[in-house]
């Protein structure tokens, strides 16, 4: 009895109680009258900690194991490569607290109230830190497998490398919590809030996402293979992510970037994908029954086999996508953009299309023997357009070579890659048009409207733009070279990294443009009183 009433006294009394058995004594009892704060327990042996204050206390590498720590306050307590296997911390305020190296297999931090805690490197499966808060923590490359966090608020926390496969995390507040090439395969995330989380690289392989939230969070490159994706939220991106036989059902990926993502035999009916970027993804034997693409962009994506069965695709982007064997049965196709698609085998039985572009698009007769579509032949080299009214057309990558175009509205049509070369657009409005890539050599634009067009590396080359107005447009990369932009109002354009070598700007205004980069050498200006000046290689 004396060796235990001289421990307390040194418990009360001693600053350093490192290497101390304390196994035996109740610290919550000792916390009633005395203060047990910044004290030094490394490496000691503790079991009853309950409604203990230890906030500032050095607890490094001390062994915890089943010891009760419920209900106690160890704000900056320093717990590092401390043994705390199967410890109880329910209902502790832990704020600022470190755990780094520690051992908290199955741990019980249950309703737990922190901020700033750093677990980081720690072992912690099968601990349970539900309902609790852990607001801007630390897990980084934690072991934290099977581990539950269901309904924890762990908003801007960091789980970069962690590991939480089969974890619960079922409506778990994530929001802005990073999670890149964090391992959550099979992690159940049920209706979990991931709004503006980077999951860069994780690993989602057959994780549960029933009805969870990633708007706004970057899943770039993530693996989601055969995930549960029902009902969720994805208004995010998910460039390069892997989503093969990921079920996707019901699932709402508004305005999404799917870009280059795999998505193989993953299941999407019913999903809404409206505005959504698909180019260059990989969709093959994907299921999209009754699937909502409106004004969808799947460029050049794979869709062999596809089955768009009662698809709404009204308005969305196929050109040179791979259609081989795709069922579009009583699919909406109307406006929908098939310019040079490849619909070998293709099923259209009931399909709607009304005002679908298939200039270029290779289909079959049922016997094997291929067809090319040759669409609108009014769209053709040297067409005279002559005031046509063209706003509704989808003209990407036409050849419209030396064809009249004088006084046609072209006001916001997607004109990219298209081939313009000495093409006659006097007075014509291509207003907000899309005209990036497009090849324009010697085009006539005299007193074109460009006003906030698109030219982005547009090859303008020799091409006259006297008069023309280029207010607000995009020509950065363009090439202007021995252009005549002769009095034409470049106000607010942006002309970075443009070549303009010998381009007239007499008389232009070049208010608030952006030169920045832009390769000046030969251009002919003026100085507002009729006297010309041409720059040379160092006045830019």
């Amino acid at each position: 009895m004396s060796n235990q009433t001289d421990q307390i006294n040194r418990v009360l009394n001693e600053i350093d109680l490192s290497n101390e058995d304390l196994s035996k004594i109740n610290l919550n009892r000792l916390c009633t009258d005395r203060n047990l704060k910044e004290k030094f327990f490394i490496n000691a042996k503790i079991r009853e900690l309950w409604s203990s204050d230890l906030s500032g206390s050095d607890l490094s590498q001390a062994d915890l194991e089943e010891a009760q720590c419920y209900n106690g306050f160890f704000n900056k307590t320093n717990f590092t490569q401390v043994n705390a296997a199967n410890a109880n911390f329910s209902d502790a305020t832990i704020n600022f607290a470190i755990f780094y190296q520690a051992d908290l297999d199955s741990a019980d931090f249950k309703y737990v109230k922190g901020k700033q805690v750093v677990i980081s490197s720690a072992y912690a499966p099968k601990a349970d830190f539900s309902n609790s808060k852990f607001i801007k923590s630390r897990f980084e490359k934690s072991d934290l497998s099977q581990t539950k966090f269901i309904k924890a608020n762990l908003t801007d926390s960091l789980f970069n490398g962690a590991n939480l496969e089969s974890a619960d995390l079922s409506q778990a507040i994530l929001e802005d919590a990073n999670l890149s090439q964090a391992n959550l395969k099979r992690a159940k995330l049920k209706r979990a809030n991931l709004i503006g989380a980077k999951l860069y690289s994780a690993d989602l392989t057959e994780a549960n996402l029933y009805f969870a939230d990633f708007r706004g969070a970057d899943l770039t490159q993530a693996c989601l293979k055969n995930a549960n994706l029902v009902g969720t939220l994805l208004t995010c991106s998910l460039v390069g992510a892997n989503l093969e036989g990921a079920d996707l059902t019901e699932a709402d990926l508004f305005n999404a970037d799917l870009t280059n993502a795999d998505l193989t035999n993953a299941d999407l009916t019913n999903a809404d994908l409206t505005d959504a970027d698909f180019n260059g993804a990989n969709l093959i034997g994907a299921n999209l029954t009754g699937a909502k693409l409106e004004g969808t962009w799947l460029n050049s994506a794979k869709l062999i086999n596809v089955n768009f069965t009662k698809a709404d695709l009204y308005d969305a982007k196929l050109q040179r996508a791979n259609l081989t064997g795709a069922n579009l049965s009583n699919a909406d196709l109307t406006r929908t953009g098939l310019n040079g698609a490849n619909l070998m085998g293709a099923n259209l039985t009931g399909a709607k299309l009304d005002g679908t572009y298939l200039t270029g698009a290779i289909i079959d007769d049922g016997q094997g023997n291929e067809y090319e579509i040759v669409h609108f032949e009014r769209f053709k080299e040297g067409a005279d357009l002559t005031g046509a009214d063209l706003r509704e057309e989808f003209m990407a990558g036409i050849n419209l070579k030396k064809a009249n175009l004088t006084g046609a509205d072209l006001t916001g049509v997607n004109l990219t890659e298209a081939y313009l070369e000495k093409i006659n657009l006097t007075q014509a409005n291509l207003s907000e048009t899309d005209l990036s890539g497009a090849s324009m050599f010697g085009a006539n634009l005299t007193e074109v409207n460009l006003k906030d067009a698109n030219l982005t590396e547009a090859q303008l080359k020799k091409s006259n733009l006297e008069n023309a107005c280029l207010r607000g447009a995009n020509l950065s990369g363009a090439d202007l070279s021995d252009a005549n932009l002769s009095y034409s109002d470049l106000s607010r354009v942006n002309l970075t990294q443009a070549m303009l070598y010998d381009a007239n700007l007499t008389g232009a205004n070049l208010g608030g443009a952006n030169l920045k980069g832009a390769k000046l050498n030969g251009v002919i200006i003026d100085d507002g009183n009729g006297n010309q000046y041409v720059l040379g290689p160092f006045d830019n």
